[in-house]
């Protein structure tokens, strides 16, 4: 029997529960006239078991129902990181943009300086989701998970009325995020396509400012019976001078685009303090969870990797119970550190004495870092690899290799200026699936081309284009995902 949703058919808090019934794979009805006064509070979830009331736990409700969906994270870790999203959700996004955007639907009058208020403290919301996921496909971990779903429905409303190009034009990332979630299945079923809002009150004001045009044949003459004025014509300066005031014009032009240098005092403390603060969350991961060892991402360093081994350090110092603001504590706890700049992905792997017979920091180290040197982007090398994984294997061989030929798989590689995929379907399953059709499904995500094309192999590129955002490795998780929801709606994945 189907649960039933009791709630505004177009509230964006209705959206974020279907969406989640989407991954759980509920059916949930939506009866017409679910409205507050026959339902007494709106939303309410009516299922066989008793009802439950509110958005918030409504969503949390289904999202835990399927554990495999993994909506509220695959650890207690990434659970309560997801509450910290919904909670910012909530309090530092949706009351702001609520305040802005409910007068332009109408809801209540505007008050002009409550929605000059809101603007900044979106702004300031959006800078954080922005910086967030410079570094991070989505919000917590790997996969779509509640976080997601509550950001994506709270700005709904802002992207379709309010936020227009030159508010979204900064938020680079956060854009990148939008359109990879609209792209799910779950989300297009749910939400339909969604018309962004364009120019905004920019237009209307210059509009404003023009002159408005006699209608009445009496206006038009008033108008021609009025003295023109005509502007002096200024004398041409002297070509030394006006090359002079070129070059003047040039360089402080130039000026204005460089960025302020940055006090590496201040810069340092700010390292440290973040490293701190990050110690003293893993130390209590660590102790709720029995974690030895713990993968994490830091931003201040930007990519430098000397502030980084100081920001490591941080979270390793011994910890002051005594202190107000407890910094560091998870000098026990083993740690491999990641920190995005714009040249360089700096990392720190670091491995607590007591452990170090168990794990060599170097190998771990290497072994991450191994993970690119490989075709880097090269679309030839990487059918070369693909095909040494199909290759039959020798059991006799001390180090064996290849012997997955049986198994069909999708394989991508990052460079710097495009994004190689070779997609390869083994004889057997041709005809439960094509590999061109399944690789063409990834590729159309963000605008890809198909190189070549068999029955078997078929090879695939997607360039680097930063005006649209798209980079090779910021984009390839979501390729991941597109290519395992192909298989799973032909049943080949579980």
């Amino acid at each position: 029997m189907p649960m039933k949703l009791y709630a505004h058919p177009d509230n964006y808090k209705t959206k974020k529960a279907l969406i989640c019934a989407k991954y759980a794979g509920l059916e949930i009805e939506t009866p017409n006239g679910g409205a507050a006064d026959q339902t007494g509070r709106v939303p309410v979830l009516e299922t066989e078991q008793g009802c439950i009331f509110s958005s918030a736990a409504i969503a949390r409700y289904i999202s835990r129902i399927n554990r495999c969906t993994a909506l509220y994270g695959q650890n207690l870790l990434e659970g309560g990181m997801i509450d910290s999203w919904v909670e910012f959700c909530t309090h530092e996004l949706e009351v702001p943009l609520c305040a802005w955007v409910l007068p332009v639907q109408g809801v209540f009058p505007e008050v002009p300086e409550a929605t000059k208020c809101a603007k900044e403290d979106v702004k300031s919301a959006m800078t954080v989701l922005n910086n967030h996921l410079l570094a991070n496909t989505y919000m917590v971990g790997h996969s779509i998970t509640l976080a997601d779903v509550s950001l994506f429905c709270a700005l709904l409303d802002g992207m379709s009325l309010v936020l227009d190009d030159a508010f979204r034009k900064p938020f680079g990332n956060v854009m990148r995020w939008f359109t990879l979630c609209l792209a799910q299945p779950e989300f297009k079923a749910v939400v339909g396509d969604v018309k962004l809002c364009g120019g905004g009150a920019a237009g209307a004001a210059k509009a404003d400012k023009k002159e408005a045009k006699p209608t009445t044949q009496e206006e038009k003459l008033k108008q021609e019976d009025k003295p023109k004025t005509v502007k002096p014509k200024s004398e041409p300066k002297p070509k030394g001078e006006a090359k002079q005031d070129k070059k003047e014009k040039e360089q402080d032009e130039t000026k204005k685009d460089e960025k302020p240098a940055v006090d590496p005092v201040k810069k340092k403390k700010a390292v440290i303090k973040e490293g701190g603060k990050r110690g003293v969350e893993i130390e209590g991961a660590a102790d709720m969870g029995g974690l030895q060892f713990f993968c994490t991402s830091v931003d201040e360093p930007e990519g430098d990797i000397e502030l980084l081994l100081e920001s490591v350090k941080a979270m390793n110092e011994k910890s002051d119970p005594t202190e107000e603001e407890r910094k560091g504590g998870s000098g026990h706890v083993g740690k491999m550190v990641f920190s995005a700049g714009v040249e360089q992905l700096a990392i720190v792997a670091y491995v607590a004495e007591e452990k170090q017979a168990e794990c060599s920091c170097e190998e771990w180290l290497e072994k991450v870092l191994s993970l690119f040197g490989g075709p880097e982007g090269d679309i030839e090398l990487l059918l070369e690899s693909v095909k040494a994984m199909n290759e039959k294997s020798d059991p006799t061989e001390e180090e064996r290799k290849g012997g997955s030929g049986h198994v069909g798989k999708m394989v991508f590689s990052a460079g710097i200026d495009q994004l190689a995929i070779v997609a390869y379907v083994a004889e057997e399953k041709q005809a439960e699936c094509s590999c061109q059709e399944w690789l063409e499904k990834v590729l159309s995500l963000f605008g890809g081309k198909l190189v070549s094309s068999s029955k078997d192999y078929c090879q695939g590129v997607i360039a680097t284009d930063s005006d649209k955002n798209i980079f090779p490795l910021k984009i390839r998780e979501a390729l991941i995902l597109e290519a395992n929801n192909f298989l799973r709606k032909k049943g080949l994945f579980p």
